[in-house]
């Protein structure tokens, strides 16, 4: 007779988000379908996914799921396209947690996709008002990610809280968005690191066009406003700052807005230019991006290339104008986001 273990299988499936690991015990007859027992996202590469899983679930590798786990696979695939499923129909096993934690995953199943529940209202659900930290710490260890929807509780007051899937917080918000349909379109890899590299040079090109704006300004430069109710040139550099902090935090997933107060002229260059060394090194770091490069482009980083217009601007009308610039022949480089930059190739007057 076949043990138990002898009975569970894996494999690893493609998605958008990149290769998932799925375990499954089968029925001892046809007529009991198989249970799903582990659903891992993906981790940093597909062989550290695959180890992840093979060791958690104890069980051997398949080449051919059965049609129930194919389809389950399917499913998962169409939900982070964005075609949202409801998978509570999908049959598990959480045989090996205990009795508070199932009732946790039971009632984390309940949670609509679209909508939220905080650790406090789940431990409120179950008649245990004061066991919102023993909620969190029972989802953390939910072994069948999106079927049993942990990324649906988040902490008080709105915020995401943990995420134990490699990517952390970023890959919970992203998978909040697939389901408010709202911020992330997803898309396979090749399509993310083009994206995720042109957002880069967008970066760069930012970097570029600022630090000529932004060095050997006049005197008194940062006081000037060009009428009572305008920003001044320090406080627009400030935004500046302040946007590329909530390019970071949106790429995060914590998506936090913070004014912060003017310093000196050199302060806020250095402070801006420090933003976008921090937002380009998240960039390049491969970590999931909780909003979509387009999305991170057309609001923060549009709008701070905007901001240097107003700067350059402001320029002419202190009497040391910003030379013009061919700037299709710069030598603008995909991770040259400081102060420093190539010289200009073709300036004009």
């Amino acid at each position: 007779m076949e043990t138990i273990t002898e009975l569970a299988f894996y494999c690893l499936f493609e998605t958008p988000l990149g290769p998932c690991g799925i375990a499954w015990h089968e029925g001892e007859s046809s007529r009991t379908p198989p249970r799903v027992t582990f659903l891992h996202f993906p981790d940093a590469t597909a062989k550290m996914t695959e180890s992840r899983i093979a060791r958690n679930s104890g069980a051997r590798k398949s080449s051919a799921p059965p049609p129930q786990i194919a389809e389950v696979m399917e499913r998962v695939c169409r939900h982070l396209r964005g075609d949202v499923q409801d998978f509570r129909d999908i049959a598990v096993d959480v045989d090996g947690a205990g009795r508070f934690a199932r009732q946790v995953y039971e009632a984390a199943r309940e949670i609509p996709a679209g909508e939220t529940s905080t650790y406090g209202e789940l431990a409120h659900a179950l008649s245990r008002p004061t066991a919102a930290r023993a909620v969190g710490q029972a989802l953390a260890r939910n072994p069948i990610g999106l079927i049993i929807p942990c990324h649906r509780v988040l902490a008080a007051g709105g915020g995401l809280g943990g995420f134990s899937a490699h990517g952390g917080r970023a890959t919970k918000a992203r998978l909040l968005a697939i389901e408010r349909k709202d911020t992330i379109v997803p898309r396979d890899h090749d399509q993310d690191a083009s994206a995720r590299h042109m957002l880069r040079h967008s970066v760069a090109t930012l970097a570029y066009r600022a630090g000529k704006a932004l060095r050997d300004v006049p005197d008194g430069f940062a006081e000037l406003r060009v009428s009572a109710t305008a920003r001044s040139s320090g406080e627009i550099l400030a935004h500046m700052g302040d946007l590329l902090d909530w390019a970071l935090s949106l790429a995060r997933g914590t998506s936090a807005w913070h004014s912060s107060t003017p310093l000196s002229w050199e302060g806020g260059v250095k402070r801006f230019f420090a933003a976008l060394r921090a937002f380009d090194a998240y960039l390049a770091s491969g970590d999931p991006l909780a909003a979509s490069a387009e999305k991170l482009f057309q609001g923060p980083i549009a709008d701070a290339l905007t901001h240097v217009g107003q700067l350059a601007t402001r320029r002419r009308v202190a009497g040391t104008p910003v030379r013009g610039e061919n700037y299709f022949l710069a030598d603008i480089v995909v991770g040259r986001v400081g102060l420093e930059q190539s010289a200009p190739r073709r300036e004009f007057d």
